[in-house]
């Protein structure tokens, strides 16, 4: 009987359940995608223009379709901004040359304070002394653990080399050095 009246909600219902789910979840979700698309798109064009290019090249497909699949998920201000630079920097005619698949790999990794810690550092003379921590810590407003999780994160990825020689030092390395001028940071 219990089967019986199963088969016959079912029938009843037919896909209103999955229609509901659907429209609950997945129009919701949807409607995110699109939502991020566009503030990508209008980040990617501010980016164009501070690049100075009046007519971006079309974005190759192979870099262009990762680049929106892990926008559209992305919702930290900070990754958003990044993605967007790497599709200006797809789409800018001279910087789209010097384009690397490993730019999108790098960035699916990285965290939001690890885009700030590398910012910082490319801005604060590509590397960081022993004595700098405090600065960056000061700076970005982070605890002294956060700042070493990042840098430990950023050496792993390739953007930091660590030269404990060499004044325990971390240097950008020329990746990273690559990459922010791709991305014009």
């Amino acid at each position: 009987a219990g089967r019986d009246a199963g088969g016959y909600l079912a029938n009843m219902l037919g896909d209103l359940p999955k229609d509901l789910v659907g429209y609950l979840i997945g129009d919701k979700l949807k409607a995110r995608r699109i939502s991020q698309w566009a503030a990508l798109w209008s980040k990617t064009q501010i980016h164009l223009s501070k690049m100075g290019v009046q007519e971006p090249e079309p974005p190759n497909l192979k870099l262009a379709l990762p680049i929106l699949v892990e926008a559209a998920d992305e919702n930290r201000e900070e990754l958003q901004n990044l993605w967007a630079r790497l599709l200006a920097a797809s789409m800018h005619p001279e910087r789209s040359k010097c384009f690397r698949l490993k730019f999108i790999e790098v960035v699916k990794r990285l965290d939001p304070i690890d885009a700030s810690v590398m910012v910082w550092v490319s801005a604060n003379g590509y590397e960081i002394k022993p004595d700098e921590s405090q600065k960056i810590q000061t700076d970005l407003e982070l605890s002294f653990d956060e700042v070493m999780v990042s840098v430990g994160n950023l050496t792993e990825l390739g953007f930091f080399r660590h030269l404990p020689a060499i004044g325990n030092k971390y240097l950008l390395t020329p990746f990273c050095r690559e990459f922010l001028r791709v991305v014009q940071y």
